[in-house]
């Protein structure tokens, strides 16, 4: 393999580990379990990847520990309200990066969350979930029964006649919410269409019979 390849792992693949508290093992299966403050949805494969989501809900103070075999991590998900767009990567303020926002309040945003990988260590992550997140493999790392993400503008991909677009949003079914009114006090989150930019920022289109293109690899499409 390259030392460059980007593997997706889905949010159930991910085990964040609560630093003030360590790893938690199940004392009968073995397993490791979630922090008490971060959560699992599951079933909308029409809206989130595989159908899962990983949903924190620390405090300010709360740092997590995400483990995952490559060199670098970035979090894709969902972030609702003022308090969860500004948190902490590996000892670093960030704020997140190419999110898309709703018009109403409190907004809810998607998108990838730190401006670039990170080792993954973060803290500050109220009301923040994440959907999937894109490894940076090394030559050591595991890709046995991983899916790579090979994004429109990798090397390996030869374009003929295609444009390529930059900067500019699509729409997609996405996550949206519904603020919370005197018979639901919650508030409801729940797919509906928003929009959002590409991974890298780009992708190529046609609208031209016999463009084309050539993808070189190793292994099995989906």
């Amino acid at each position: 393999m390259t030392a460059n390849a980007t593997f997706i792992l889905d949010s159930q693949d991910l085990q964040p580990v609560r630093v003030d508290i360590g790893t938690q093992i199940n004392r009968t299966t073995g397993e490791k379990l979630d922090p008490p403050d971060i959560f699992r949805s599951t079933g909308d494969d029409g809206v989130f990847y595989q159908g899962s989501l990983l949903i924190f809900n620390g405090t300010n103070e709360t740092e997590y520990i995400i483990e995952f075999d490559g060199s670098s991590i970035s979090l894709f998900g969902y972030a609702l309200g003022e308090v969860s767009k500004n948190f902490v990567v590996d000892q670093a303020f960030l704020e997140p990066n190419n999110l898309s926002e709703s018009q109403i309040h409190p907004p809810l945003a998607g998108g990838q969350f730190p401006s670039s990988p990170f080792q993954g260590r973060i803290k500050a992550v109220q009301q923040m979930s994440i959907d999937y997140a894109l490894v940076t493999a090394t030559n050591t790392s595991n890709l046995e029964d991983t899916t790579i993400f090979v994004d429109d503008d990798d090397v390996e991909i030869t374009w003929s006649g295609w444009t390529r677009q930059a900067d500019h949003s699509y729409e997609i079914t996405g996550v949206g919410y519904q603020p919370e009114t005197p018979t639901n006090e919650s508030g409801i989150i729940g797919g509906r269409l928003i929009l959002v930019l590409p991974n890298g920022n780009s992708m190529h289109q046609s609208n031209t019979q016999d463009d084309s293109f050539v993808f070189r690899f190793a292994g099995e499409p989906l």
